[in-house]
């Protein structure tokens, strides 16, 4: 029987999740106040919609949330999310999430769940603030996840002119032991390269790897593993001061502009270890006189898409080693990857990742999502009785599109090999295209 799924809000995290989520024989209704939002998205997809309020009795009632196995209140008004899943959860449904984006709400999961009964709550701006100090730990890389507790890690790397190893075909390439190219984006297309292709300057490499091998890697592919000691964050928002404040308990020197001379003075109040300084982040006088030629990360994160791009440009071109931007929009993720931005991060992005994970399987830890959704890594444990249990890879027929790129047994992570046979209790990590993946869930359950 197909799971039941209530998505409230047709938003971009909302529409994303539908989209995905509807892929996989799931029954997914999707509720909205915009009856425009709604019509679109039932012309794409296989789903119902409900127009209404989702965070009224009355609707969530006409939706049947009493047989819903999960429910995702995914819309931009925080409080309004936790009153629907609240709402939900007295109906009868078995799964609640909220979205959340509000600091004050940032609590631990335990609050939400033992006093509000909500099962998960996801913050973009905490999420974002994480995948920033990931960033400021890992230099020369542009990306970097963990999976199995921290003993794999995800590593996205852009490669330039010091990578010595470009228009070499992979296989004559001695990697360090333990790694795994999974996927190139070039020139915005993702391929799974095989041992005929070769590297390019520009690519952006998708490399899984144990994390105590990173620093061999790094070395191969041209980049130091030299630690960041001065960042300068543009923007005094939510996220600007919770990435200040990760940062600010390390050995780097934290600058941070802001506009507002009242949002200065709070700011200088809660973060005493952190320069802030009062004026407009795209004043090339005023980043020449806080040393922007001596950051070695630049990170825009103001409420505004195109200014986020636009400054982190300019912080490239006056001298800032790496630029970061927000992006809340996925769909400007490739623009911002075009104009050369170092890295770009969506918070709706990161936020859908957390839910799927949650939404799809009791079995499925953690998704990352790559490139703007066509492909995915994920985490699974490997339960008794799997369909893959005791069986080689060779034996398991993996579509082309899929990589089991790690096995993690006993705390010990490897690159798999076809004879590699596949254990209850198992962690493992899977490369595969977006297609592939509602496949997975039987063969892993």
């Amino acid at each position: 029987m197909a799971l039941s799924t209530i998505i409230i809000g047709a938003g971009e995290v909302g529409s994303y999740l539908a989209r995905y989520l509807s892929q996989e024989h799931r029954l997914v209704k999707v509720i909205d106040i915009d009856s425009e939002k709604l019509k679109n998205l039932q012309e794409q997809l296989d789903i119902a919609v409900i127009q209404g309020n989702g965070a009224s009795l009355e609707t969530l009632r006409e939706a049947e949330c009493k047989s819903a196995d999960i429910v995702l209140a995914t819309t931009d008004k925080g409080e309004a999310n936790l009153v629907a899943c609240v709402i939900a959860k007295k109906l009868g449904a078995k799964k609640v999430i909220a979205r959340i984006r509000h600091k004050d709400q940032a609590i631990s999961q335990s609050y939400y769940r033992n006093l509000l009964g909500i099962d998960l709550v996801v913050d973009p701006d905490t999420l974002v603030a994480a995948e920033v100090e990931n960033l400021v730990r890992e230099t020369g890389t542009v990306g970097v996840e963990y999976f199995a507790d921290g003993s794999v890690s995800l590593r996205k790397v852009v490669l330039d002119n010091n990578c010595s190893i470009t228009e070499k075909p992979l296989r004559d390439i001695e990697f360090p032991k333990d790694s795994l190219i999974v996927a190139i984006i070039r020139n915005n297309k993702l391929f799974i390269p095989k041992g005929d292709d070769h590297l390019s300057c520009e690519d952006t490499v998708h490399i899984i790897t144990r994390s105590d091998g990173k620093k061999e890697l790094q070395q191969l592919l041209g980049k130091d593993n030299q630690h960041s000691k001065s960042v300068m964050i543009l923007g005094g928002g939510n996220i600007g001061t919770t990435i200040a404040k990760r940062l600010s308990g390390r050995r780097i020197t934290v600058k941070l502009i802001e506009a507002s001379k009242q949002r200065c003075w709070e700011i200088s109040q809660d973060l005493p270890n952190v320069q802030v300084i009062q004026g407009d982040g795209t004043d090339i006088d005023l980043l020449h006189s806080e040393y922007i030629e001596d950051v070695d990360i630049f990170i825009s994160v103001t409420h505004n898409d195109e200014m986020n791009i636009m400054s982190a440009l300019m912080a490239r071109e006056l001298g800032a080693r790496q630029v970061v931007a927000i992006v809340d929009r996925p769909s400007y993720l490739p623009l911002a990857q075009k104009l050369k931005v170092d890295v770009a991060i969506s918070p709706r992005l990161l936020a859908s990742s957390k839910i799927l994970a949650f939404a799809r399987s009791q079995h499925i830890h953690s998704i990352s999502i790559i490139g703007t959704g066509e492909a995915e890594v994920l985490e699974y444990h490997i339960p008794a009785g799997s369909h893959s249990f005791g069986k080689t890879l060779a034996e398991m027929r993996l579509p082309g599109g899929v990589i089991i790129a790690a096995v993690v047994r006993d705390k010990e992570a490897l690159i798999p090999r076809g004879s590699t046979i596949l254990n209850a209790g198992d962690t493992v990590i899977v490369f595969a295209l977006t297609e592939h993946v509602a496949s997975l869930t039987n063969l892993f359950a």
